[in-house]
Parts: structure tokens; sequence; C-alpha cells
């Protein structure tokens, strides 16, 4: 009898951490990232935010990106790459 109630007390333990959210299955993750091309953790993380509704998941998921996207770089070339094939293939080399 110990072990069971080991078990309910676990159980109980799980039930109060989860808040009353849903569940969120795999499914859902795997729709929601062929949908947006985001990471799963992203998507499983919107997709709790948003309580399992999917568009609202989406939503939040296009702020995210427009966030990290304003503060990313502009994307500037930082310089060129060359190369050097030696004629006889004895020798190479790239350079930036």
């Amino acid at each position: 009898m110990p072990f069971v109630s080991f078990v309910v007390h676990r159980l109980r333990a799980l039930d109060r951490s989860s808040n009353g959210s849903t569940a969120i299955t795999a499914d859902q993750v795997k729709q929601l990232r062929d949908k947006t091309g985001a990471g799963m953790m992203e998507c499983k993380a919107a997709l709790n935010e948003a309580t399992g509704n999917m568009e609202e998941a989406i939503t939040i998921l296009r702020k995210r990106g427009l966030a990290q996207a304003a503060s990313a770089p502009a994307g500037e070339p930082q310089g060129l790459i060359g190369s050097y094939i030696h004629w006889a293939a004895r020798s190479a080399s790239l350079w930036r």
C-alpha cells in the first residue's frame, strides 16, 4: 500500500503543477511546425501559452519572430570570400 499512496501523491502533485492547462500533443506541435517552420520547442511553448489554440499560437510565434528580427543586425555583407586553386591541383587557399 505505501507504493499506491506514493503514486497518488505524485499524480496529485502533477495535477496541481499543470495549473489547468491543456495537454499539448505531438500532432499539434507537428501541425504548427508545418504551418510556421518554427522549431519544436518554440511551437510547444507557443501552444502552451495559447492553451492549445492553433491560430493564437501562430500569432505568438509571429510576434516573437518580429521581435527577434528587430534585434538582429541589418544583414549587410561583412566582406568578400575568395579562393585560389593551383593549376596542377597541388595547393589551394581560401581567404576573406
